[in-house]
């Protein structure tokens, strides 16, 4: 049987301390050369070896993980996000846990247990995506609580608590959307979309004619 391979093992065999292995290991570059970096990353291949993610968990009270709930993840714009937020996640030594809400079905029931899902593996931090500007905030208290870093993304209905969100103001893309059109000598512009309140908001905003 083969000896476990450790951070120890690494370190040895790289010429560097274990505190070094652990910094790179942990996404933490910035603080090691780049050379020594590479060195040890060689190593770390050479030797097959594998963080115990659970030990560090309860030594550094840390997952290294942040979970993502979407909405409607099927959705075209929203596998960008997903692929954006995992490719700058791993740069930074997380990884992502991934929850997928059933799209406009018994949402609130469904937020519930993917949150408590997530709390229970213990994430670092929490983005929410969502499709629809009515969303309840009540699920969300148990993050709250428990003071987790949480993020929004499209979910409007945050004046009940102070949390940092992104969302596309509907109106002012509006306003660039048929600007750019006009200014291309264009003056019969058509929409095409999903049907849905955001779509409604935008046909309204920019006076077009629902067929």
């Amino acid at each position: 049987m083969s000896k476990k391979v450790t951070c120890e093992t690494v370190a040895a065999a790289a010429g560097v301390s274990r505190s070094t292995v652990s910094l790179i290991m942990n996404g933490h570059n910035e603080r090691v050369s780049d050379e020594t970096r590479k060195r040890v990353l060689k190593i770390v291949d050479e030797l097959g070896y594998r963080p115990n993610l659970s030990a560090r968990t309860i030594r550094t009270q840390k997952s290294k993980a942040i979970g993502i709930i979407v909405e409607g993840i099927a959705e075209g714009w929203f596998g960008q996000l997903l692929f954006g937020a995992e490719k700058k996640l791993r740069e930074m030594g997380y990884q992502v846990i991934l929850s997928s809400l059933y799209y406009q079905k018994g949402f609130e029931q469904d937020l519930t247990q993917s949150i408590e899902l997530l709390l229970s593996r213990q994430v670092d931090g929490i983005i929410i995506i969502t499709s629809n500007e009515t969303r309840s905030i009540k699920p969300l208290q148990s993050i709250l609580n428990l003071k987790i870093p949480l993020v929004l993304v499209d979910f409007y209905s945050t004046e009940e608590i102070q949390v940092p969100r992104i969302y596309l103001n509907y109106e002012e893309a509006g306003m660039i959307a048929i600007e750019h059109l006009y200014r291309l000598g264009k003056r019969r512009i058509a929409l095409i979309g999903t049907v849905g309140s955001k779509l409604e908001k935008f046909q309204t905003f920019c006076g077009f004619n629902r067929i």
